[in-house]
């Protein structure tokens, strides 16, 4: 049996997502090929963005925050690890 419940955007989120950025945040929830804590925390950004007197956050704006989220994840990990665990772990 299939628990999986969709993540529905807001009317908020909505506003300030272009409806491509839509199509991305939803095309990751779905596809679950990125933790969805990393779309989470990039749909907050964008909306602090939004904040900033960007009307629409873009599709490709979405996709930079996201790499950027996954990359600073990466990061944090590998200054967390020691050498031998982090070789483990990438091997």
């Amino acid at each position: 049996m299939n628990s999986y419940v969709p993540r529905i955007l807001s009317i908020e989120e909505k506003q300030f997502l272009s409806v491509e950025a839509q199509e991305v945040a939803y095309h990751y929830f779905i596809t679950g090929e990125i933790p969805s804590e990393v779309t989470e925390k990039a749909i907050l950004q964008a909306q602090l963005l939004s904040g900033f007197g960007l009307r629409t956050v873009s599709g490709e704006m979405l996709r930079q925050l996201i790499n950027a989220n996954i990359l600073d994840d990466y990061s944090k990990l590998t200054t967390q690890l020691p050498p031998k665990e982090l070789i483990h772990r990438i091997c």
